[in-house]
Protein backbone atom coordinates (compact mmCIF):
# COMPACT_ATOMS: atom_id res chain seq x y z
CA UNK A 1 0.00 0.00 0.00
CA UNK A 2 1.21 3.46 -1.04
CA UNK A 3 0.25 6.99 -1.26
CA UNK A 4 1.72 7.95 -4.26
CA UNK A 5 2.45 6.13 -7.56
CA UNK A 6 5.81 3.47 -7.26
CA UNK A 7 7.21 2.20 -9.91
CA UNK A 8 7.93 -1.59 -8.74
CA UNK A 9 8.91 -1.34 -5.55
CA UNK A 10 11.51 -3.70 -3.77
CA UNK A 11 12.58 -5.78 -0.68
CA UNK A 12 15.72 -7.33 -0.90
CA UNK A 13 15.46 -7.70 -4.72
CA UNK A 14 12.08 -9.43 -4.43
CA UNK A 15 9.32 -7.32 -5.60
CA UNK A 16 6.67 -5.95 -2.88
CA UNK A 17 2.66 -6.39 -3.09
CA UNK A 18 0.91 -3.28 -3.79
CA UNK A 19 -3.01 -3.62 -1.92
CA UNK A 20 -5.55 -1.35 -1.39
CA UNK A 21 -6.46 -2.38 2.47
CA UNK A 22 -4.36 -4.82 4.90
CA UNK A 23 -5.14 -6.05 8.77
CA UNK A 24 -2.19 -4.29 11.02
CA UNK A 25 -2.61 -5.42 14.60
CA UNK A 26 -6.11 -6.06 14.29
CA UNK A 27 -7.56 -3.08 12.12
CA UNK A 28 -8.35 -2.87 8.89
CA UNK A 29 -5.95 0.05 7.29
CA UNK A 30 -7.23 1.50 3.67
CA UNK A 31 -7.19 4.90 1.95
CA UNK A 32 -10.99 4.34 1.56
CA UNK A 33 -12.78 7.36 3.50
CA UNK A 34 -15.53 5.01 4.10
CA UNK A 35 -15.04 2.74 7.25
CA UNK A 36 -17.87 0.44 6.46
CA UNK A 37 -15.63 -1.92 5.38
CA UNK A 38 -14.15 -2.10 8.76
CA UNK A 39 -17.70 -2.33 10.26
CA UNK A 40 -18.48 -5.02 8.39
CA UNK A 41 -15.21 -6.79 9.21
CA UNK A 42 -15.67 -6.05 13.49
CA UNK A 43 -19.12 -7.19 12.97
CA UNK A 44 -18.57 -10.31 11.78
CA UNK A 45 -15.39 -11.08 14.09
CA UNK A 46 -17.88 -10.96 16.77
CA UNK A 47 -20.50 -13.02 15.45
CA UNK A 48 -17.63 -15.71 14.52
CA UNK A 49 -16.58 -15.63 17.99
CA UNK A 50 -20.18 -15.49 19.26
CA UNK A 51 -20.95 -18.10 16.78
CA UNK A 52 -17.84 -20.56 18.65
CA UNK A 53 -19.92 -20.44 21.57
CA UNK A 54 -23.45 -20.92 20.26
CA UNK A 55 -24.25 -23.67 22.31
CA UNK A 56 -23.35 -22.28 25.22
CA UNK A 57 -24.73 -18.63 24.95
CA UNK A 58 -28.28 -20.31 24.12
CA UNK A 59 -28.69 -23.37 26.40
CA UNK A 60 -31.40 -22.59 28.74
CA UNK A 61 -29.43 -24.57 31.59
CA UNK A 62 -26.36 -22.21 31.58
CA UNK A 63 -27.12 -19.31 34.42
CA UNK A 64 -27.64 -16.06 32.43
CA UNK A 65 -24.69 -14.32 34.78
CA UNK A 66 -22.08 -16.69 33.28
CA UNK A 67 -23.23 -16.10 29.54
CA UNK A 68 -22.86 -12.24 30.51
CA UNK A 69 -19.60 -13.28 31.63
CA UNK A 70 -18.57 -15.06 28.29
CA UNK A 71 -19.95 -12.09 26.12
CA UNK A 72 -18.56 -9.55 27.88
CA UNK A 73 -15.02 -10.64 27.82
CA UNK A 74 -15.07 -12.37 24.65
CA UNK A 75 -17.81 -11.40 21.91
CA UNK A 76 -18.03 -7.73 23.06
CA UNK A 77 -14.22 -7.37 22.78
CA UNK A 78 -13.56 -9.07 19.35
CA UNK A 79 -16.49 -5.87 18.10
CA UNK A 80 -15.07 -2.89 20.17
CA UNK A 81 -11.19 -3.56 19.69
CA UNK A 82 -9.78 -0.18 18.21
CA UNK A 83 -12.96 1.57 18.44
Amino acid sequence: MTNSVCPAPLLHGEPIELVQSFVYLGRLVTFDKDRRGELRRRIGLAWASFNKYRAFLTSRRTPMQMKRKLFNSVVLPNFLYAS
